[in-house]
């Protein structure tokens, strides 16, 4: 007796409210920061990326959002831990890039080196 059933078929279909692990490459549009930081596990070397260039008014100063010279950064005996990989920055660039300017030129930071590329 033959059955029609899906799991007689050879493979079920994911569960309906199952969805794909996002890229940033999907084609759904401009990534949101807080989409970009869990796309990559939530890394502080993610969050770090996405904070260059970012500041805050401390007491009628500017200072950077996350500074590695300030607590807690300074602490952690890992530097390797907080500095985003050549390819994180990358990713980032193109983030930005679709979010302030979805048309036009986009920066190609694919030709960029490590030394080019400011992290903080």
């Amino acid at each position: 007796m033959s059955s029609s059933s899906p799991s007689s078929r050879g493979s079920t279909p994911p569960p309906h409210n199952v969805q794909p692990a996002p890229t940033i490459d999907d084609g759904s549009g401009p990534v949101s920061s807080e989409r970009f930081l869990a796309i990559h596990s939530n890394k502080l070397s993610v969050l770090f990326a996405i904070c260059i260039g970012l500041e805050e008014t401390i007491e009628e100063k500017t200072v950077p959002l996350m500074d590695l010279g300030e607590d807690p950064f300074k602490s952690i005996k890992k530097k390797k831990d907080i500095k985003p990989s050549l390819e994180i920055l990358r990713e980032e660039v193109k983030r930005r890039s679709e979010i302030n300017n979805p048309v036009g030129n986009k920066p190609k930071p694919n030709a960029w080196s490590q030394r080019s590329v400011p992290t903080g």
